[in-house]
Order: structure tokens, then C-alpha cells, then sequence
């Protein structure tokens, strides 16, 4: 009978002990986030997080726990704008989750070998390019959305418009100013230009609007 006891003791000590070792424990408090499962994504779609039923495979990275103390993005940048951006450019960060504030980066790390986008046809080639916060917020998580704008060159006082506002008729480089209820052409110069805007260095007031589609096609 007390060997009985003992085995049974035994058994559920050893039960036990392993169901603990079942129980992973973080060595520090923080926000635990799921790593992508690469073998549950398609070719053309984006691995999806780790869920209850997944199978993972000897030394897959399943969860980890981020150090917020130091918050990094990682923006896409075409190949046309690859080769403008340097080393330690500063950026401002505009996260969705954060409205009422901007966050100051710089750029980090900038990827030496592009990816095809599919997105769109044919599919362009973008490089990956790291900006660390150098202002980090408690409201920061990771995984938020965030748009980025690398300062490339600085001009003072300079008017900026969105590029499809600018059209090219006749040889000349103009703008479409409103005029109470109607729009009047106007020439313009182009100081510089990026691929969602355009700063105008002559032509054009500050404060004027501008029509994004030529009036004159839209009232055909």
C-alpha cells in the first residue's frame, strides 16, 4: 500500500514539474508580441502571426518581448529616392494611433538590396530603410502603422503643392490658381520635386489654391 502511495505521489510530482515546464516565463515585465509563422504565408501575401494550432519547427521564433526603450520604424522607399537618402537624415513620423503629435527619427539603417513590390504592375523595387524615434512616447506599441517624411534638403520658405497639381501644357510648366467659383492658368517654376510634391520657387502665393485636376479636361 505505501509503495502504491509513493508511485502515485511520484506520478503526479512528475505530472506536475511538467506541465510547469510547459509554462514559459518572461525574464522582465513588458508587451509581448507574436512573431510571423513564414510557413503559413503565400507566395504573394504576408506571413501571417503565430495562432493556437500552428506547428513550429526547432528554433522558430514564436514570441518575443520588444525593448520599447529604444523604437525603430521601417519605412519603403522607391528606387528613385534610394539614392537621395543618407545616413543619420532626419524624419518626422506620423503614427495613426497617435494623432495629436509628431515624432523626430533619424535614418538608422538603409537596406543595401531592393524587394519587388506587387502591390502594383509591373511591380517596382523599394529598399527597406530604418528610422529610430529619437522621442519615444508610453502610447507607442509595436506593430502601429506610421507614415515618414526623410528631410532629403531643407528649403526656407518654401511653397509646396501635391505633384498632380502640376501640369505641363504647351512647353511651359503651369498651375491651375481658383479664382472665385473658376480656375485661371498660370505659369510656374519648379524648384524641386519628389513623388508626392512639388515646391514652386516662382508663380505662385502662398496660401492660393490650386486645382489637383485640370479644369479645362474635366469641363469637356
Amino acid at each position: 500500500m505505501k509503495l502504491k502511495r509513493a508511485k502515485a505521489l511520484f506520478d503526479v510530482n512528475l505530472s506536475q514539474r511538467q506541465l510547469e515546464s510547459l509554462t514559459l516565463r518572461a525574464p522582465v515585465a513588458g508587451i509581448v508580441t507574436l512573431s510571423q509563422n513564414y510557413r503559413a504565408g503565400g507566395p504573394n501575401s504576408a506571413a501571417p502571426e503565430f495562432k493556437p494550432g500552428d506547428r513550429a519547427w526547432p528554433g522558430a521564433s514564436i514570441a518575443e518581448i520588444p525593448d520599447l526603450s529604444s523604437l525603430r520604424v521601417i519605412v519603403s522607399v522607391d528606387e528613385i529616392d534610394r539614392g537621395k537618402i543618407k545616413l543619420n537624415q532626419t524624419a518626422l513620423i506620423h503614427v495613426e494611433a497617435v494623432p495629436d503629435r509628431d515624432f523626430t527619427a533619424y535614418v538608422a539603417e538603409i537596406s543595401t538590396l531592393g524587394k519587388p513590390d506587387f502591390s502594383s504592375w509591373p511591380p517596382p523595387r523599394n529598399f527597406d530603410v530604418v528610422l529610430e524615434i529619437r522621442d519615444a512616447d508610453p502610447r507607442l506599441r509595436p506593430g502601429m502603422s506610421a507614415n515618414a517624411r526623410i528631410a532629403l534638403n531643407r528649403i526656407d520658405d518654401a511653397i509646396v503643392v501635391p505633384s498632380e497639381s502640376v501640369f505641363q501644357k504647351n512647353g511651359k510648366t503651369i498651375v491651375y490658381v481658383r479664382r472665385g467659383s473658376k480656375f485661371e492658368e498660370r505659369t510656374v517654376m519648379v524648384g524641386g520635386r519628389s513623388s508626392g510634391e512639388c515646391t514652386i520657387s516662382s508663380g505662385l502665393r502662398a496660401g492660393e489654391q490650386v486645382a489637383l485636376k485640370d479644369p479645362e479636361a474635366t469641363s469637356r
